[in-house]
């Protein structure tokens, strides 16, 4: 029993010292797409409906294989790039999904302010 619970634990920790890599997928479903925005400012909303009108421009999704402590953050920013490769105001319906295997994913809307 102390041999699982400590074999366990060395799993655990183990997983967390593994880099992981990041990949995204975009597509873009309008034409309102105008190429990068240049602004870092992109806001990021885990709700959709937002006081300002908007046209979306499509989802955004990145993975990471691997967990660590700063995983959300890594895949926070992994989104936001995409987003801002879309031509991107903000990210809409923002949500993190897993960890499924050793993994994570987070997913959201590219959208643009009209």
């Amino acid at each position: 029993m102390k041999k699982n619970i400590l074999l366990n634990a060395i799993v655990l920790v183990g997983m967390f010292f593994l880099t992981g890599c990041a990949t995204n997928e975009y597509y873009f479903n309008t034409d309102a797409h105008k190429g990068s925005t240049s602004s870092g400012n992109i806001q990021v909303y885990g709700r959709r409906n937002l006081e300002r009108s908007y046209v979306e421009l499509g989802p955004v999704t990145s993975s990471i294989s691997n967990l660590a402590e700063d995983t959300g953050v890594v895949l926070k920013r992994e989104i936001i790039k995409a987003a801002r490769e879309m031509g991107a105001d903000a990210v809409i319906d923002f949500r993190f999904e897993g960890p499924y295997g050793g993994g994570c994913t987070a997913t959201g809307v590219a959208v643009k302010y009209k």
